[in-house]
């Protein structure tokens, strides 16, 4: 990012662009090119205006060759090339690229050495049967081998590109992020037999079909990264049929000791195979973020515990719900696939699952195989239950025999003894790694390096807040310093490791004391380690004989403490702070001044002073009175509200703003804002395609997304309301906090509340709607404490308006304290079959809360899916089911008591003789059509004839007609007394006709009726006689069915298809055309409207639905 201008005043830095995921607080970045900061050597300046370049030379520059690239294009450019070998050379000191083909056949390169290239080594672009082998790698600047439009994917034509046997180190030096050491982009790329190690990010970037990644080590990189893979590919289906075997990768953490994955396959990549491979030393061995169709198999992974990481991960990507990236035009994922021949029967045949995919879920992990995997010394598998019942994971064994293994102590886990899986693949310890040649005649060493500060005989070095620094060692990914206070290295002082080819000392002395360092660059290269000291051994230093003391920061923060005293009000109003915490902060300020202004403070005293003045400021501002207040505050100052376009925004006639993004769009007030405030709004949502709408707080930045930076996030979505956390210390401990929304539509506007308050040991965060508490949650591990930004997101071009609060009413503060929750009393009876769903079972929408100031109570929402209870069990089942409690409106929990209660349920044991079942869905719309389906099952002798009562709640259902699903039965009557009862009466006419076999017999239809609100119901069979036309009557078991009417805005009608506002012979006529369609027609989904009751198919009962609606 270049460098507009620094306002030193202001303390910021403008530039000309940002990156893609934005600039935030807490961010890593460095600056270069700056005359003033060259203090250290190595660093430089370069005046473009008068070409001088200012450098502090390394190494004595009379010594030394100087080498200036000014190259800007590629050493060797090959243009339709064929049959071209270059072999033995060395491509070195160039600012561009070394090599680059296009269009080109057959080339060998080979035994090479590419080094220093501040491009990308070598380019293969729309290329053939191209090898890249034997060559080394080092001191790459924007990655290593990339191939690019190789192969052609419609047809799946290899391009026959191999890429093998070479040592990649230290290639990513100047693009530090998604710049490999190898690029596959094409079909047909094999990559082989490498060593890859020592780079910031990814080592492998793999993308295209029928690709192959094996017999590799890979280790030490991802170094500086969060979120990111040694091999990495993402956001396609179609890239499938690609293979990851027999390779091993290790040491590979991320920044900071997490993030960093082996192997990633991010946003729904599907279709891999990896097998038989080993890893250890690892955050996580496999990340698959929402993916189908991968096959994980026989894999090693050891020594990878971390306490937030799973050995093999699989994780639901939205949350397992639909979101913009699947979603049509314009979803990265949905223009993806259509893009390529899904449906063509060469794809079909290699890949069958993708023909179907838009229809089948897209957005869930379906078909992934987790098999024969051995774990030892790590975490277990995580899968989420979403990816269960399409997939398979079996057999992953966690063993615990270290004599399993050819030297696990030593990190050999060359598999020698049994696992006790039948069909494990054993890795090929054997076939990893390089192979010697005529070309390649030896392993990598470690290269030579110099100490550069501070050299032998340096004097006047300063000893508080000192960094050593050497040249960086090819070959190498850590290091060992020593200093010692004599030559021998045996009064050692400090020994440690560095990542890196720097470390910050500061247990020096002052007054002239002699020094002496060296450093051991090591290689942990499973197959081929090293180490090597420094050119010329140990150096030996002098420190300055006085301290030299930098008070500059503490001045600066003495500045701003005072500042914000004096900006500062005492009182008891939102905003406002008590007097005894501004005396505190006052004496806090002396405190500092008095440092500052002390001849004799050292630098230890300096910053033990700073130290307690950020903190006391950090106590001041967590002092300040807490309440609501209206976001108008900050909607009033327009300037202030910024967006990656400005014409994003648009003023309501309620002073306002609208947010209408193209595409994805993240905004905010582009001023930090304190973290006193419940902002009160009012917010317009739009969920238009299932598109969402978020609010952050505490946000480091509002041109990122809130995941890539630190933040609070609050997300409203078309079915749920969600509560996140992103930053240095991840999610909540329970992950994404989620509730059912039942309160917010597409297209309504609503009173929205959202705080993140300072409490003692953690931040409180509330989210009210409407004056419905949806969170109250107390944060109290890795909590966000710095101020931010107030954020706003919206979707896939979603509009989002946010307007004044502007009603004191819904401002009051809780006026009750939870003190427990009351278990709801434990549900019996319940029939054999009973849908899994909170409605069919029964389970009661509220709970009871005890509070101090009496009972209350609250609605609840039950996890039924999580429950163990199997509707196609035989047996009685008696199991619970956990429910979240939202707290209403009046009632704080300060205590932090769990919002959640269990209900025991029993649900009777299956029938064995003849029993009638009644089945449909558990939730309808008021005001629209809906059916159910009658059936008999455990049926022993033939039934010739059925009279059964069906009763319902005339003010809530009305009752339209009674098809039969089968030719074997004649309804002989369906009458209906419209008071709540209809009689039918079913015969089958003739032996041949008599129903022999369970199944479901007439489809019932029903009108919900209108209502204000929502609404519990059922609909019940009773009195049910049945004749087998030999024995007396059977008198079948009454037959109730539970389930609820639901309140939405649908515009009109069902059956006012061409939504005139009338229902009329036109809607018949819409019926009548595509009467005999079913889901299966190509045309579906423009005649699928006269599908009223949803079941696929038009019939005679879509047509009755319209036809009864017409005569009333």
């Amino acid at each position: 990012m270049r460098v507009t201008d620094v306002d030193t005043t202001a303390k910021t830095i403008a530039v000309e662009q940002t990156t893609p995921y934005g600039v935030a607080e807490g961010k890593r970045y460095y600056v270069f090119n700056l005359l003033e900061e060259i203090d250290m050597p190595g660093e430089w300046f370069l005046d473009r205006t008068s070409g001088i370049l200012y450098l502090y030379a390394p190494h004595d520059i009379s010594q030394s060759d100087i080498q200036l690239s000014s190259l800007n294009t590629a050493l060797v450019k090959m243009t339709n090339a064929s049959y071209l070998q270059l072999i033995g050379l060395d491509f070195e000191e160039t600012n561009h690229r070394a090599i680059e083909m296009t269009g080109s056949d057959s080339i060998l390169i080979a035994a090479s050495r590419f080094h220093n290239i501040g491009a990308t080594a070598v380019v293969i672009e729309s290329s053939l049967h191209v090898e890249v082998a034997d060559s080394d790698f080092s001191n790459i600047g924007k990655g290593g081998v990339y191939t690019t439009n190789v192969g052609y994917r419609p047809t799946l034509a290899p391009a026959n590109i191999e890429i093998r046997n070479n040592v990649f180190t230290r290639f990513s030096t100047v693009n530090k992020t998604y710049s490999p050491a190898v690029s596959i982009s094409g079909v047909g790329i094999t990559v082989r037999n490498n060593v890859m190690n020592e780079a910031p990010h990814e080592a492998i970037g793999i993308s295209g079909n029928d690709n192959v990644i094996e017999n590799n080590e890979i280790y030490s990189v991802v170094k500086q990264s969060s979120d990111a893979g040694a091999i990495y590919g993402g956001r396609d289906y179609t890239h499938q049929g690609n293979i990851i075997r027999n390779n091993l990768l290790h040491d590979i953490s991320g920044l900071q000791g997490a993030g960093g994955y082996s192997i990633y396959l991010d946003d729904q990549l599907s279709g891999f195979r990896i097998t038989s491979n080993i890893f250890y030393n690892t955050s996580s061995a496999v990340f698959i973020h929402g993916g189908r169709d991968n096959v994980v198999d026989s894999n090693i992974v050891a020594k990878s515990v971390r306490a937030t990481s799973s050995s093999i991960k699989l994780l639901n990507l939205s949350g397992g719900a639909a979101g913009p990236l699947v979603q049509p035009p314009n979803g990265t994922l949905y223009t993806r696939y259509i893009a390529m021949p899904a449906t063509s029967d060469l794809w079909t045949s290699r890949f069958p699952t993708l023909a179907n995919l838009l229809a089948d879920e897209p957005y869930k992990p379906k078909y992934n195989t987790f098999t024969r995997n051995v774990l030892f010394q790590t975490n277990d598998i995580s899968v989420p239950d979403s990816a269960l019942p399409t997939g398979t994971f079996t057999d992953n064994v966690m063993v615990t025999d270290a004599s399993l293994f050819e030297d696990a102590d030593n990190n050999n886990f060359n598999p020698v003894g049994n696992f006790g899986i039948s069909g494990f693949t054993a890795p090929v310890y054997s076939d990893i790694g390089l192979k010697l040649n005529a070309y390649r005649t030896s392993f990598p060493k470690i290269a030579d390096f110099k100490l550069i500060y501070p050299q032998n005989n340096d004097i006047e070095i300063p000893a508080h807040g000192m960094t050593l620094m050497w040249e960086p060692a090819i070959g190498a990914n850590r290091y060992k310093v020593t200093v010692a206070t004599d030559s021998s290295l045996t009064d050692v002082i400090y020994e440690g490791e560095a990542p890196e080819n720097y470390l910050k000392l500061d247990n020096l002395e002052y007054g002239a004391k002699d020094y002496y360092w060296q450093v051991l660059a090591i290689s942990d290269s499973a197959l081929y380690p090293d180490s090597k000291v420094n050119d010329l051994g140990t150096a030996q230093f002098t420190t300055a004989m006085n301290e030299v003391t930098d008070n500059y920061e503490l001045m600066n923060k003495a500045a701003e403490a005072a500042s914000l005293h004096a900006a500062s009000v005492e009182g008891s109003e939102p905003g406002q702070f008590p007097e005894e915490a501004l005396t505190e902060l006052q004496l806090a300020i002396a405190s500092a001044n008095a440092v500052i202004h002390d001849a004799n403070a050292t630098q230890d005293d300096i910053d033990s002073a700073l130290a307690a003045l950020v903190q006391s400021v950090t106590a001041f501002k967590r002092k300040q009175v807490q309440g609501v207040v209206d976001l108008e505050q900050l909607l009033t100052n327009r300037s202030n509200w910024a967006a990656d376009n400005p014409n994003y925004f648009s003023t309501t006639p309620e002073g306002g703003l609208t947010f209408s993004p193209s595409g994805n769009g993240f905004a905010g007030y582009n001023l930090k804002v304190p973290n006193y405030a419940i902002w009160s709004f009012k917010a317009g949502f739009d969920f238009t395609d299932n598109m969402w709408q978020g609010f952050s707080l505490r946000s480091q930045s509002i041109s990122a997304a809130p995941w890539t930076t630190t933040s609070y996030l609050f997300v409203a979505k078309n079915n749920a309301f969600e509560l996140q956390r992103f930053g240095p210390t991840g999610a909540f401990p329970e992950g994404v906090l989620t509730v059912p929304n039942t309160l917010v539509s597409s297209g309504t506007e609503h009173s929205v509340q959202f705080g993140a308050l300072d409490v003692d040991d953690g931040v409180r965060l509330i989210v009210k709607i409407d004056g419905t508490t949806i969170f109250d949650y107390l944060d109290t591990n890795g909590y966000i404490t710095d101020e931010g930004y107030f954020g706003i997101i919206s979707t896939g071009s979603a509009v989002l308006t946010l307007n004044p609060y502007g009603d004191p009413d819904d401002n009051e503060e809780p006026t009750a304290t939870l003190v427990s929750i009351q278990a709801p009393s434990a549900i019996t009876g319940v029939e054999h079959g009973t849908a899994k769903t909170a409605a069919a079972l029964g389970l009661p929408s509220t709970v009871e809360l005890a509070t101090d100031a009496g009972s209350v109570n609250a609605d609840v929402t039950w996890d039924v899916e999580a429950a163990s209870y199997d509707p196609a069990l035989t047996a009685a089942q008696t199991f619970t089911v956990d429910g979240t409690v939202t707290m209403p409106d009046g009632v704080a929990n300060p205590n932090g008591i769990a919002r959640t209660t269990t209900i025991s349920v029993t649900v009777d044991a299956a029938a064995t003789s003849l029993s009638a079942v009644l089945s449909g869905d558990d939730t309808v719309n008021a005001g629209t059509s809906f059916t159910m389906t009658y059936g008999l099952r455990h049926i022993t002798d033939a039934v010739y004839a059925q009279g059964l009562t069906i009763q319902y709640d005339p003010a809530k259902v009305e009752f339209v007609s009674a098809t039969a699903l089968t030719g074997q039965i004649t309804i002989l009557q369906a009458e209906d007394d419209e008071a709540g009862e209809v009689q039918l009466i079913i015969a089958s006419l003739g032996n041949e006709n008599g129903i022999a076999a369970d199944g479901d017999l007439v489809t019932l239809a029903w009108q919900a009726k209108s209502l204000e609100a929502a609404a519990a119901t059922n609909i019940a069979m009773t009195n049910a006689t049945v004749g087998d036309g030999e024995n007396a009557d059977i008198q079948l078991q009454d037959v109730p069915f539970n389930f609820s009417i639901s309140v939405a805005d649908i515009g009109h009608a069902a059956e006012d298809l061409n939504g005139d506002g009338t229902i009329a012979i036109g809607d018949l006529a819409i019926v009548a055309r595509s009467y005999g369609k079913t889901s299966s027609d190509a045309n579906w989904s423009a005649i699928k409207i006269a599908d009223l009751n949803n079941d696929g198919q038009i019939d005679i009962v879509d047509l009755s639905l319209v036809a009864v609606k017409l005569l009333r």
